[in-house]
């Protein structure tokens, strides 16, 4: 991935620079650094069950940030969330490691020098992509900003009722919004929200790795 793909200027700064296309390509591009250093060989054994889950630009004790979510995907539980509970519990030494990785790679130069880069587990709040994020999230209140408006809205904090494949459904009351994954610009579980429906799982402490480029 180049500067230029980022913005005119080549340096992505905003989260407002970011595109659908742009955000696919980086984590498309992230996901393929982490399977190279997994078939290299890592030194730290969990580097082999990690999963890239997302990664956005973030506002952290008003420093812009860029963070990258790491995990090492689901277990079946009964008692969790949709049935799924996600393996968050990470090392420093794992993240580090991923993040001494992405230096020697081009991929991190699409954001401005002024970004740092912090490499982490999911959190108490954590990001939800794809099918199994947010199945492991059913039930719970969730904050969703959309690529597209819909009815006049392109930010949702409701509940997350159903999970297929291809969509998901919010409710508001009687109320029911569907949306594609595709559309889904950001999205994070709420776990410790008044109207969740049932008390959370206890919260992940993040695992951060080396601050910076």
């Amino acid at each position: 991935m180049t500067q230029d793909s980022a913005s005119p200027q080549g340096q992505l700064v905003s989260a407002r620079q970011i595109t659908p296309s742009l955000h696919s390509a980086l984590l498309d591009a992230l996901r393929r650094a982490l399977v190279l250093l997994q078939e290299k060989g890592p030194t730290e054994a969990g580097v082999r069950e990690l999963r890239v889950r997302d990664w956005w630009i973030v506002t952290d004790e008003g420093e812009l940030c860029v963070e990258i979510f790491l995990d090492k995907g689901f277990i079946e539980n009964a008692n969790a969330f949709g049935g799924l509970e996600a393996r968050t519990q990470l090392t420093l030494e794992e993240c580090a490691e991923f993040h001494a990785s992405l230096l020697e790679t081009d991929i991190l130069d699409v954001f401005g020098d002024a970004l740092q880069i912090r490499v982490g587990s999911p959190g108490g709040e954590p990001f939800l992509r794809e099918a199994a994020d947010f199945r492991a999230a059913t039930g719970l209140m969730v904050e969703v900003a959309t690529w597209t408006k819909h009815q006049n809205r392109d930010k949702f904090v409701m509940l997350l009722k159903e999970v297929s494949e291809s969509s998901f459904v919010l409710a508001e009351g009687p109320h029911t919004f569907p949306f594609l994954y595709n559309d889904v610009r950001v999205a994070r579980a709420l776990p410790f929200h008044p109207l969740s429906a049932k008390p959370s799982r206890k919260g992940k402490a993040k695992a951060k790795a080396g601050n910076g480029k």
